[in-house]
């Protein structure tokens, strides 16, 4: 029975030394921030707001919590000063991805972390659920990206071997009292010390690995091993917005690639486990054509291996200060840091790196939920005809809105979650003209029981509508376009009408206009952009970018559009960074310089109206634009 002081002793002695890659900017060993910073470069499609939120110094000081200014980068060094970090000792930062049957949860909870801990994936699922996807949502965008760095420390801690093994490597113990050696990870230390290569003299070992090196090799959460059956492995978590088995998925095969690799005192593992406990073989090495060289039986580490140490044991020998050595001074030394520590090091860190961007590339699609606009994203990729989870029983007929007056004949919708209650699900913007285009208005049904929320009557015969907070205050704004000739900008709380801007007042002209919301300049702030008419028959219409005030930022260099018809797509088409505007009308296809309007170049193709679409067709990590157009038959129908 005294076996159990004895052992809770223990524990608190050592497992409070338990550490991952370095964070501390006091010693500039920032290697958590680094990879999270250059996992950026490598989704070459990745949207400039999610680059706009990783743009902090690798070396700020930390704290442990989220403070105005922070972002991904914080967040990926403050997941190792959380108090529930700290509290755990750090044991849940380990993860054993071969035990989805553990006794916390049950069945398929995946929770296997170091000795009392949480799994990191557990705990990268409640950061996920309870705070990146919600905050997103709610509009604390900033908190938001915050908290996706907390889940990119854990995905970081998913690629280090010692990490998904179990095994602990106590670090620095009370400051190596007396003649006590610690192990600690030489993966950890070697990536945060200097000089073993060329070019990071007097620079963090792992700087020599540079994100633009590995573009275009994000792993993809819907394709990580080609022909798997999932279904043997998923979590059994409830899914929600915060589509948790695309987050495991990326996870879970993240720590299975890594566990080919030995850690200190563990050997490789290049099995796993189904959902039964039953052992099986990949149908080929995850590493398959990396082009890396697994080092996977940890006495091959016997001679590299760093240590601390109470003496001062020679030229490999370096003191530590009391940032590292609470206590008498001790001294971090190494053998021989040589080749096979490198082998691992080239293949962890740059696998870090992707696993990240396929984390930033999975976020963004799970906070974009709303459908903005009339063909749903800046790129127009979709049409609204249903949304909602299709299952066997979705013919099945919710509620159905019967008391719009007869007048509504035109309804076109915009699908977004408006009074920031992410939990009652989302809100559907309708806008309506009559048959003639002399009436109409603009109102909002909540999406779960189909009552109105607001109605604005001001708008003559809208046009479909798009939602968006244009002005970043934590409310969407509502822009619509009207026969009357105006731009409307109305509240989505309550319908009033913020402003409105007189398109053209010019005799004879046509309208209304489709807009698109973006920040097409890069300032940090969204732009409305749209096609103003051009007079009855004639192609002389612009295409105008509005800020959030309704004021002007540029007027399109060349006119040729009629922009009733046309509702522009936004992107980055030859990846320069900034966002180009790509419009249709007039047997054309015509983009502009998103930051002033200039004409970059047009493509004549014959009886074009419909509205472009962007997509990466071919995933060659390039855009494709892609248009329609109209043949006219001449003899029969």
């Amino acid at each position: 029975m005294k076996i159990f002081p004895l052992l809770t002793i223990l524990i608190v002695v050592y497992l409070p030394f338990v550490y991952s890659y370095e964070v501390n900017p006091l010693n500039n060993a920032t290697v958590h921030q680094y990879i999270t910073n250059e996992s950026i470069l490598i989704w070459k499609l990745i949207p400039f707001e999610i680059k706009n939120h990783a743009k902090n110094p690798i070396t700020n000081e930390l704290d442990s919590n989220y403070d105005v200014g922070n972002d991904i980068v914080s967040g990926s060094g403050e997941e190792d000063r959380q108090p529930d970090t700290v509290s755990a000792a750090f044991t849940n930062h380990f993860w054993q991805p071969d035990d989805p049957d553990t006794l916390t949860n049950g069945t398929g909870d995946y929770n296997d972390g170091l000795a009392f801990g949480d799994s990191s994936f557990f705990k990268a699922k409640n950061i996920w659920l309870m705070e990146v996807i919600p905050n997103y949502l709610k509009g604390n965008i900033n908190e938001s990206y915050y908290h996706l760095g907390r889940v990119a420390h854990l995905l970081e801690d998913a690629s280090q071997p010692s990490h998904v093994h179990l095994d602990p490597h106590l670090g620095h113990p009370l400051g190596c009292v007396g003649n006590l050696d610690c192990d600690d990870s030489f993966l950890e230390e070697f990536t945060a010390q200097q000089n073993y290569f060329a070019d990071t003299q007097n620079r963090m070992n792992v700087e020599h690995y540079a994100g633009e090196t590995y573009e275009n090799k994000t792993y993809k959460y819907e394709n990580l091993i080609s022909g798997f059956n999932w279904s043997n492995v998923d979590a059994t978590y409830p899914d929600s917005y915060g589509s948790i088995i695309p987050l495991f998925r990326l996870m879970w095969y993240t720590a299975q690639k890594t566990q080919y690799y030995a850690s200190d005192d563990n050997d490789e593992n290049s099995v796993y486990y189904d959902l039964d406990g039953v052992q099986h073989n990949f149908p080929s090495s995850l590493w398959q054509g990396d082009g890396v060289t697994i080092v996977s039986d940890n006495a091959a580490f016997e001679n590299e291996d760093y240590y601390f140490s109470a003496n001062n044991e020679g030229s490999t020998c370096t003191a530590q200060g009391f940032d590292v050595c609470p206590g008498p001074t001790c001294y971090l030394c190494n053998n021989n840091t040589g080749p096979d520590i490198e082998k691992e090091t080239n293949a962890t860190i740059p696998h870090s790196m992707k696993s990240v961007a396929g984390l930033y590339r999975l976020f963004w699609d799970a906070v974009q939920i709303d459908w903005k606009f009339n063909h749903h994203d800046v790129r127009n990729t979709g049409y609204t005809l249903l949304k909602g989870d299709i299952t066997a029983n979705s013919k099945n007929k919710a509620w159905n809105y019967s008391s719009a007056p007869s007048t509504d004949f035109w309804d076109e919708t915009a699908i977004a979650e408006i009074d920031n209650d992410v939990d009652d699900g989302q809100e559907i913007i309708v806008a309506t003209s009559n048959s003639d285009y002399t009436d109409g208005r603009v109102y909002a049904l909540d999406g779960d029981t189909n009552n109105v929320l607001w109605s604005n009557d001001e708008p003559t015969a809208s046009e479909p509508p798009s939602v968006d907070d244009v002005d970043g205050d934590g409310t969407k704004e509502v822009i619509v376009g009207s026969h009357d000739l105006y731009l409307y900008n109305i509240n989505s709380k309550n319908g009033t009408k913020n402003w409105r801007y007189l398109i053209n007042n010019q005799t004879g002209v046509i309208g209304p206009y489709r807009s698109t919301i973006f920040d097409i300049n890069n300032d940090g702030s969204k732009e409305i952009v749209f096609g103003e008419a051009g007079q009855t028959g004639a192609y002389n219409g612009h295409v105008v970018a509005l800020n959030s005030n309704g004021n002007q930022v540029w007027n399109s260099s060349s006119t040729e559009v009629q922009g009733f018809q046309n509702l522009p797509a936004i992107a980055d088409l030859n990846g320069d960074g900034y966002p180009e505007v790509v419009i249709t009308g007039n047997g054309m296809v015509v983009v502009y310089n998103g930051t002033n309007g200039v004409e970059l170049w047009r493509k004549h193709m014959a009886n074009t109206y419909a509205n472009p679409v962007v997509a990466d067709l071919d995933n060659d990590n390039d855009y494709e634009v892609i248009v329609g157009n109209f043949e006219v038959v001449k003899n029969g129908f």
